[in-house]
């Protein structure tokens, strides 16, 4: 559709010129082409506009669940599969004090205690139909308890993690990265967040060709996979996770932009020979 637009704009053009150029002087008639010329441009790069597309997720919002009845009992998310040790909960504020409740509803996924607590899962999205300079972002909405250490309140967003892809917010491996959840920047820094206050968070990721290389050669990754959690030190970690999404953005195609070359390098060669 993005090569259309511009087409179909040159064409209109040159019909409507047809009709008025025989009394006009040669030089109007080359401004008007080359102001015809622009136009067709601008409409060629707003045709390329690109929009972000929602990845569904099974149960983002953590709404599917039974609530936990304590602290101590696990629960793996339903459509979720568990992606490191630790304690997994589906609470909201009658279970586990210091949350009120989930940023959009009553639930919310906590991840408590233990050296790396995650959860992901596969999508419908395919590595195989991206392309080089296609983003994706992951969203979701975090908080924590007022339990949680200070030196370990590092959350993370990973892509492919079970595929050992090592795309993560902010680092190359767990613990390396990520973000602090007591404060609003995502890769730490900013206000202060306050215990049981919701902040959003998102990462976006541009595919590479080295990436897209390792996605699907040898062995494909196959799915595009959402991961959240965190890693790193063992201590009283206690963050949950609301709402969590994935968009997709596919790189613009060139074809808009070479039709529109094409049909104004015709059009300039039929008025050349005209004059």
């Amino acid at each position: 559709m993005g090569g259309i637009v511009p087409l179909l704009f040159l064409v209109g053009f040159q019909k409507q010129a047809a009709k008025s150029d025989k009394n006009q002087p040669t030089n109007m008639k080359k401004t008007k082409f080359l102001a015809a010329g622009i136009g067709i441009a601008i409409a060629a790069g707003s045709a390329q506009t690109a929009f972000a597309t929602a990845i569904a997720l099974t149960n983002g919002g953590f709404e599917t669940d039974v609530v936990a009845t304590d602290g101590l009992s696990e629960m793996l998310p339903t459509g979720w599969t568990n992606a490191a040790v630790g304690l997994l909960f589906v609470g909201d504020g009658s279970a586990l004090l210091g949350i009120a409740s989930g940023h959009s509803s009553d639930q919310y996924f906590l991840a408590a205690n233990g050296g790396a607590v995650a959860i992901r899962q596969d999508t419908s999205l395919l590595w195989s139909s991206l392309s080089v300079g296609d983003t994706l972002t992951i969203g979701a909405w975090t908080t924590y308890r007022s339990e949680i250490d200070v030196d370990t309140n590092i959350a993370y967003f990973w892509l492919n993690d079970g595929d050992g892809s090592g795309l993560n917010s902010g680092a190359a491996a767990p613990g390396g990265g990520g973000f602090n959840v007591t404060t609003a920047g995502l890769l730490g820094g900013g206000a202060a967040v306050a215990a049981g206050e919701w902040t959003y968070r998102e990462w976006t990721y541009t595919i590479t060709a080295p990436v897209l290389a390792n996605a699907t050669d040898g062995t494909p990754w196959g799915a595009v996979e959402v991961q959240v959690g965190y890693a790193g030190a063992s201590g009283t970690r206690q963050i949950a996770f609301d709402d969590v999404s994935l968009n997709y953005v596919a790189v613009p195609e060139p074809s808009g932009f070479a039709l529109c070359g094409a049909g104004l390098g015709v059009a300039l060669l039929r008025r050349k020979r005209r004059a």
